[in-house]
């Protein structure tokens, strides 16, 4: 196994090292996932086993049947956490390898276009290539989250202040050195084929809620409790099986009642959930870096929390995603049913959503924000040789020597001086 190699240096060395360092990490856990993978199947086909011979021919009693129940949920906990660690390992490959292919001007056409944001009366985003394949925007968008697309597409159709632009540049010069902060922002969350607007995120956590107050809570937790005691109780005592029936046959019930709300709010967290899953690592990577730029300092200050920090108020909710996404496992569905999963993780979001939904739309904000930051960093990074204009007081007045358009390969471009007094 090759040596973690460093974050410093030129551009092309820090990608082409981590790119091949990342590969062979991908090949040895390919290998632990299909390990995993056939260990828990053997698991399965013991505990099925012991099933049978335990409740079929009754050659052993019911307790043997636990150990291997057991053994396979801590297994298929074990392999989904492989599975999430190697998917993770590849989208930071793809990083690098993209990194790679800005750097060797292959990149058109591998990324977010954009061209959806176009505006045909637009005074130059036509002319410039602001948007499309091959366009300004493709190049600089290594965002994860919608919030972050909206801002940095903003920042480009819209003018700015010289007080605003000397901010982002005195923040964009901190973090071109950061290649951790961008490397680690790129591990985080899938991608997203079509993601969802922050306007649309803030609609999902300020909506009302169809489950509200703690009765449904108590209710749902009650059950539960009952159902597993009388399971337990007849399973490893003599007790008679009639209690475990009838409070099974109650659980189900109060699910099929609520099962309309339930499916309604599991499904409307599913695809916001996508981003907000991302939001959680972005928004505690954020509070964990040192800055010191005025601008980076205030976004900061605006994610402080009051009870806790955004990052581990939205980490509560992937988890809770994560939970809720287990009910769809083949083999965790009958164990789900018996402890009312759908309904109970549908309660749990609900009660996420009435605690901090109406904050949402500030954090992503300031997330989006710092994300496009980060964007730019990454493009001065990979070119050293572009200067930061420097903004003059008074004017107007245009003064540039060399300048060249960003999108025409270096090997084709000719640099011209031009002043506007």
């Amino acid at each position: 196994m090759s040596p973690v190699p460093a974050l410093e240096g030129d551009p092309r060395t820090v990608y082409s090292e981590w790119a091949q360092y990342l590969e062979e990490v991908t090949a040895r856990g390919r290998r632990r996932e299909r390990g995993l993978s056939h260990l828990r199947l053997a698991v399965f086909v013991a505990g099925m086993a012991s099933g049978w011979l335990a409740f079929g021919s009754h050659q052993i009693p019911p307790s043997w049947v636990l150990p291997p129940a057991a053994l396979f949920l801590v297994l298929v906990i074990l392999h989904d956490r492989v599975i999430r660690k190697l998917r993770t390992t590849e989208r930071t490959a793809e990083y690098f390898v993209q990194g790679l292919a800005r750097l060797d001007e292959q990149w058109a056409g591998t990324g977010q276009s954009g061209l959806e944001r176009l505006e045909a009366t637009h005074p130059y985003a036509n002319d410039l290539d602001v948007f499309g394949e091959g366009s300004l925007f493709e190049l600089l968008c290594t965002v994860r989250t919608s919030a972050g697309e909206e801002t940095l597409a903003r920042w480009l159709l819209e003018p700015a202040s010289a007080a605003d632009i000397v901010q982002r540049q005195e923040a964009v010069r901190e973090l071109i050195d950061r290649v951790d902060l961008r490397r680690d922002l790129a591990l985080l969350g899938a991608n997203v084929g079509e993601r969802v607007s922050s306007q649309r995120l803030a609609e999902w956590g300020s909506a009302p809620s169809s489950m509200a107050g703690s009765g449904f809570r108590l209710a749902a937790g009650a059950l539960t409790v009952f159902t597993l005691s009388s399971a337990c109780g007849w399973i490893l005592t003599n007790m008679s099986a009639i209690p475990f029936l009838f409070f099974a046959l109650l659980q189900a019930a109060f699910a099929m009642a609520l099962r309309p709300r339930v499916r309604a709010i599991l499904a409307a967290a599913e695809a916001p959930g996508q981003d907000l899953a991302i939001l959680a690592g972005l928004l505690a990577r954020i509070e964990e870096e040192p800055v010191a730029a005025e601008r980076l300092r205030v976004l900061t200050e605006a994610l402080g929390g009051d009870r806790m920090p955004p990052s581990r108020r939205i980490a509560q909710l992937r988890r809770l995603l994560e939970f809720a996404d287990a009910r769809h496992n083949q083999f965790f569905a009958p164990l789900g049913g018996l402890l009312l999963w759908g309904t109970q993780m549908a309660l749990a979001l609900e009660r996420w959503r009435s605690d901090c939904g109406a904050t949402l739309a500030p954090w992503m904000k300031a997330a989006g924000e710092v994300e496009t930051l980060c964007a730019l960093s990454g493009y001065a990074y990979e070119h050293p040789d572009d200067v930061f204009p420097e903004i003059v007081q008074g004017g107007p007045l245009f003064e540039g020597k060399g300048v060249g358009h960003p999108l025409i390969p270096e090997s084709e471009c000719v640099r011209n001086d031009l002043a506007l007094g």
